[in-house]
């Protein structure tokens, strides 16, 4: 395996994904339009790529971690995420979105309203679901983060 030069197990992509999250906090705290969309790949792509990582340490888990995926919206949503900003366009006819097709609809800046007595306006960065929800980006990451830890931990993950 190539990248167990670069991580040794599950946990130290996890830690890596927790890293990503923090730095897409912070980006999003200060409005940092660069580092939003830097974080939100890297948090993406690891939050997603850790069912990889789980199979293939532990393939006994391998349908619980398909099933983790294919229910928790929120991790769902990193996969759509990283998906799409990986191949820039996705065809959900073919391969496993045909099964599984895409929980996020889009990705939205908006704003919330001005500051009183300020020329400055308050941004949200917005995930909108197929299902009606259009949830913050703090949120969909904070939940797909607890998603993955209470995966770890109640499967001993390491």
């Amino acid at each position: 395996i190539l990248m167990n030069k670069i991580f040794s197990s599950p946990l130290d992509l996890l830690n890596k994904v927790e890293e990503d999250k923090t730095n897409l906090e912070n980006a999003l705290l200060q409005w940092d339009v660069i580092g939003i969309q830097k974080s939100l790949f890297n948090f993406s792509v690891g939050s997603y790529h850790l069912v990889d990582w789980v199979k293939t340490f532990y393939p006994n888990l391998e349908s619980k971690v398909y099933c983790l995926l294919n229910n928790d919206k929120y991790i769902g949503a990193c996969r759509d995420l990283c998906n799409a900003s990986k191949h820039v366009e996705l065809d959900v006819t073919k391969g496993s979105y045909s099964k599984y097709p895409p929980v996020v609809s889009d990705v939205d800046l908006s704003s919330t309203h001005s500051l009183v007595n300020s020329s400055l306006h308050s941004y949200r960065l917005k995930i909108q679901f197929n299902d009606g929800d259009r949830v913050v980006a703090e949120e969909v990451i904070q939940k797909a983060f607890d998603s993955w830890k209470k995966f770890f931990n109640d499967n001993g993950v390491k």
